[in-house]
């Protein structure tokens, strides 16, 4: 071991170097290469020193630990008797190694030393894995394998770059430091890069009791083939077979697992066997195509092997090979150097698809009487139809479907065309089926009916008789005679109902049956006349004596679009029975109502209305032959005394012989009369009539069982918190 100070050489890196045995003896030899980068906690000066943390010695990981071990204990190291160049250069302190300076120090080694170029080796453990990732994927065709060990690397792209480059990666499944599915996202691109599969590598791992988040309860190397694509998982760590990519998952151990990777010597075997042979170029992904073509390969040196029919392989130089693809075919090539070293054989299947898909389900041609439906099926990707094709005209629709299938109704006469189309191209043949329909119209309904809903719409119900009818036609008449067509009810129903009809209108109606081969009868005519459903409501009156008006409101309800007139009539009470219309300009509001709800209209009432009379008012409406009226009684022209401010003797002075009346009092109100010494006369207690008309009626005749003396009296009238004093004179 030579530790090689940064500085010393035009290396940018301090490294520790690792010669075999005769290095220096022999001159002609080339010998094979392995670089082994360490983990970010390793970084330094690239200087050696003895003790100090981080100086050069501190890089000496993996295979040079392995040297220093076998050489202190007196033994030839193994990589001396493998004669393999080892080197493990440090990263600057607090830095990473950057690709494109590992590049340029793969470089420096091939000129510094004699180096097989075909056996170039890189591992990492941690941030030298991920570097190891990171290197394949900014720089290809440099390296023979690759060992990253649970590396940090989040970048999984330029996948195709480890093509023609043997990978096997490590990682401990309780890794927190790194995770493991850095690892499982380069795997997953690699497979995708060398054989277009892209599955989940772990979909087959045996995970403990089928808990994804579990490991196996033992080490399992994954191992993917790119022949048939796929993964398989076996237990331990697999060195056989010729495998591209594989992945080896120890159950536990942490940030930690390139321990049990660098001390396996099985391991050191495999990478040592791995030989970047001739890398062949230019296959295609997998495809399915209708035509022939062909492929060119290449090959970066000597030798590349082809076949198409994994038996008989082909050798081509750097001049490449022309491979004509005329049917299904897997094509395998490989690369194989002079020393007769192969790379894993490649294949890649490319489909030869000259078959139109077949659409099926079309009868042969035939005559009926009655609409049918056909029904289309295809076996694979689209069919196409048309019921026009066959007439040569270039207006010929093509309706397309899939193979979820298709359904077409035949009424009339029909050429019907098809043939299918996949997507690559593939035509059939169109096949084309002529169907005779001779439909005869159909039967006449019976039996019509109609059914009045109360919402001025007639339904109308029937016997259907035929089928083959396509819809049943409806027609009306206003008069019996001339009937109209008005609207068609769809095959197998016989219900239809008319709305929005008028009032005091009789509809008559007649039904028919219809198809492609005519109209049959229509029923015989049937009549009736919408109910008009009119009703008036929350009649009420508001008396305004001050504006000679009354206030009156109602609701009414039509079911009808007629417009319903209104009227307004009176009648005294006294005089009951015999009504006196309101004339229409003492009318404010509407008269004509279109539709139902809520209404009012004020009545100016004429000065020569007695207002000490109560009157009935009649509201009434009238749609067409319908009538309908509410009635308000005990009505009262005077609006109800709200304060005592108004009160009056009407017959100031009284006589002996009467009442001493006062008016304009609130109902409510209490009236006790007194005599100017202040005694208590009479307490006077309102009639409801008395109430009604906002008076008070003192009755001088029978105060307490005798006539009134004649004099002046005080009415000591109170409502309202409100009290006033009336002066009532009594004349002999």
């Amino acid at each position: 071991m030579i530790y090689k100070d940064l500085g010393t050489t035009s290396s940018t890196f301090g490294y520790i170097e690792y010669l075999p045995p005769g290095y220096d003896m022999n001159t002609t030899k080339r010998y094979p290469l392995i670089v082994a980068l360490h983990g970010v906690g390793s970084g330094g000066d690239g200087i050696y020193g003895a003790t100090a943390t981080g100086h050069l010695q501190s890089a000496a990981i993996g295979p040079m630990l392995i040297i220093k071990n076998d050489l202190a204990a007196g033994r030839t190291p193994y990589f001396g008797t493998n004669e393999v160049v080892v080197i493990t250069p440090q990263a600057h302190s607090n830095a990473w190694f950057d690709p494109w300076e590992m590049n340029g120090f793969l470089t420096y080694l091939e000129s510094a030393y004699r180096l097989d170029a075909s056996r170039l080796y890189l591992t990492g453990l941690s941030m030298g894995g991920g570097r190891t990732w990171d290197y394949v994927r900014d720089y290809s065709g440099r390296l023979a394998a690759v060992i990253p060990i649970c590396g940090a690397s989040w970048n999984p792209t330029n996948a195709d770059h480890f093509i023609g480059v043997s990978v096997w990666a490590f990682h401990n499944w309780d890794d927190a430091t790194v995770s493991r599915t850095l690892t499982i996202d380069w795997a997953r691109a690699i497979s995708g890069a060398l054989a277009d599969y892209t599955a989940d590598p772990l979909a087959l791992y045996p995970h403990l009791s089928n808990n994804v988040n579990l490991p196996a309860a033992n080490t399992m190397t994954g191992l993917f083939s790119s022949g048939t694509p796929g993964w398989t998982w076996e237990p331990n760590v697999v060195t056989n077979g010729d495998y591209p990519l594989r992945v080896t998952l120890y159950p536990s151990g942490g940030h930690g697992a390139w321990t049990k990777v660098y001390s396996n010597y099985n391991v050191w075997d495999w990478l040592l066997s791995q030989s970047q042979t001739p890398k062949v170029t230019g296959a295609p992904k997998a495809f399915t195509t209708n035509k022939t073509f062909q492929i060119t390969l290449h090959v970066d040196r000597n030798y590349g092997f082809w076949s198409t029919n994994g038996s008989v392989f082909y050798q081509f130089t750097t001049s490449g090979a022309v491979i004509t693809i005329s049917r299904s075919t897997v094509l395998r090539y490989y690369g194989k150097d002079l020393l007769h070293v192969s790379g894993a054989t490649n294949s890649i299947s490319y489909g030869f698809d000259t078959n139109a898909p077949i659409v099926t389900g079309a009868p042969s041609a035939f005559s009926t009487n009655a609409p049918f439906t056909v029904t289309l099926d295809v076996n694979e990707t689209y069919g196409y139809w048309s019921t026009n094709a066959s007439t040569g005209s270039a207006q010929a629709v093509w309706n397309q479907f899939t193979t979820n299938g298709t359904s077409i109704d035949i009424e009339n006469t029909t050429s019907l065309s098809v043939y299918g189309r996949d997507s690559l191209g593939n035509n059939s043949a169109t096949n084309t089926y002529l169907y005779t329909l001779v439909v005869t119209p159909p039967a006449a309904p019976t039996n019509l009916t109609l059914q009045d809903t109360g919402a001025m719409a007639l339904r109308l119900t029937w016997t259907d008789k035929s089928a083959n009818e396509n819809a049943f036609r409806i027609y009306r008449s206003t008069n019996g005679s001339s009937f109209a067509y008005i609207a068609s009810a769809g095959a197998n129903t016989a219900v239809y109902t008319d709305s929005s009809l008028s009032a005091g209108v009789t509809y008559w109606y007649k039904v028919s049956a219809t198809n492609s081969g005519g109209e049959s009868a229509r029923t015989a005519g049937v009549s009736k006349q919408p109910a008009v459903i009119l009703s008036l409501s929350n009649s009420a009156v508001i008396p305004r004596s001050d504006t000679r008006t009354l206030s009156l409101s109602y609701s009414m309800m039509k079911n009808c679009t007629n417009a319903a007139m209104l009227s307004i009539a009176y009648a005294a009470v006294s005089n009951a029975g015999v009504w006196i219309a309101v004339l229409s300009h003492d009318l404010t509001g509407p008269i004509t109502l279109n539709t139902g709800g809520s209404f009012t209209n004020d009545w100016h009432y004429p000065l020569s209305m007695d207002i000490l009379q109560r009157y009935t008012i009649r509201i009434t409406a009238v749609v067409g032959t319908n009538t309908v009226s509410t009635f308000i009684t005990n009505v009262s022209l005077s609006a109800p005394v709200k304060k005592l401010t108004g009160a009056v003797m009407l017959n100031n002075p009284c006589r002996l012989s009467g009442d001493a009346v006062i008016t304009q009092v609130p109902e409510n109100v209490v009236a006790v009369v007194y005599s100017v010494s202040g005694k208590r006369v009479a307490v006077v207690t309102p009639t409801d009539a008395d109430r009604s008309a906002g008076r008070v009626t003192w009755d001088l005749t029978t105060t307490n069982g005798q006539k009134v003396v004649p004099g002046v009296y005080l009415c000591h009238l109170t409502s309202n918190s409100e009290t006033i004093i009336v002066k009532i004179m009594v004349h002999p």
